[in-house]
């Protein structure tokens, strides 16, 4: 009991840390976007700087300053694995796979409620990658934005939560990642990319093997994809739509056949030294989630996935 009660308050100092961090970005974001929007809105990197800059250059530094404070890095387990060529490929294929299939399911979902709605539920990462040229998608969403995102959401939140045991980490992993793209459009492959980016660096301690998956994943989906999408070449329609169909079907046979599958292994902790397997955490993610911090993160994010979905 005491164990759990000692992961639960740091599970709402955690949560208390991403709350603020979106809130301050959102908040941002807004008040740039109304005193700039005119001035800077036909620029082509406006809509990026809008992104990134207040979540980087002010949201972060308070972030992790608060992370420091609410929440200590705690010692943990990591993995001592390595990833090979061939496993990373099997990783980029499953990931792809499972990003396309639930993309669809995505898609059917926001249809469905387009429906309801009387109107289009739009893809705020669509739109931007609409009104932007591919060396800027490549720059902010292909490269820059996923070493950020692995940074704050497998790095940081390993050496704050890790201590609590595997399994929640890599599921409040993929919750708080999910819910921080605040739309629905994403919210299904982000969690599974999140969850799967976690286990990842759980197994191998080292941040370079999701950050190469997250970029290749990126500069897929933002920059070759688009180009496909919106040429005149029938052709080019044509081979993306059986591409995203092969795709889907090698990630679905890599998932049933378990490929993604690390064995199992002594850990080490920071020093490098062996260290047993921990035990079954005390907190499980249904009451993880319950933690007061978390509870004031998944309220913020599901408002404003409810502004995207229904008032844009």
């Amino acid at each position: 009991m005491k164990k759990e009660l000692s992961d639960k308050r740091r599970l709402s100092g955690v949560g208390l840390c991403y709350f603020a961090l979106m809130f301050i970005t959102q908040a941002l974001q807004m008040l740039a976007m109304g005193l700039l929007y005119d001035r800077l809105a036909d620029t082509e990197w406006f809509l990026w700087a809008l992104s990134l800059v207040p979540l980087y250059a002010i949201a972060l530094p308070i972030f992790l300053l608060m992370a420091k404070k609410l929440a200590p890095d705690a010692p943990a387990a990591y993995g001592t694995q390595t990833l090979s060529a061939g496993g990373w490929v099997r990783w980029l294929f499953l990931s792809l796979g499972v990003t396309y299939l639930l993309n669809l399911v995505s898609t059917l979902l926001t249809s469905l409620l387009a429906m309801l709605k009387g109107g289009a539920v739009e893809n705020p990462l669509a739109m931007m990658l609409s009104g932007s040229n591919p060396l800027m998608s490549l720059v902010f969403a292909g490269i820059l934005g996923p070493i950020g995102e692995e940074f704050i959401f497998r790095k940081v939140l390993f050496d704050k939560i890790g201590c609590c045991g595997e399994r929640l980490y890599i599921l409040m992993g993929g919750f708080i990642f999910a819910l921080f793209h605040a739309n629905l459009s994403q919210l299904l492959y982000a969690f599974a990319l999140g969850a799967a980016f976690c286990y990842i660096y759980a197994r191998t301690g080292k941040l370079r093997y999701t950050i190469a998956l997250h970029i290749a994943i990126n500069v897929f989906g933002s920059v070759l994809i688009p180009m496909l999408a919106l040429s005149e070449s029938e052709a080019a329609v044509a081979a993306l739509g059986v591409l995203v169909i092969v795709l889907i079907i090698v990630g679905v046979i890599l998932a049933a056949r378990g490929r993604w599958k690390f064995p199992p292994e002594p850990r080490a902790d920071a020093t490098g030294e062996p260290q047993a397997v921990p035990e079954t955490p005390a907190l499980t993610f249904g009451r993880a989630l319950l933690a007061p911090g978390m509870l004031a993160y998944t309220a913020l994010c599901v408002v404003l996935i409810i502004i995207a979905t229904f008032l844009a």
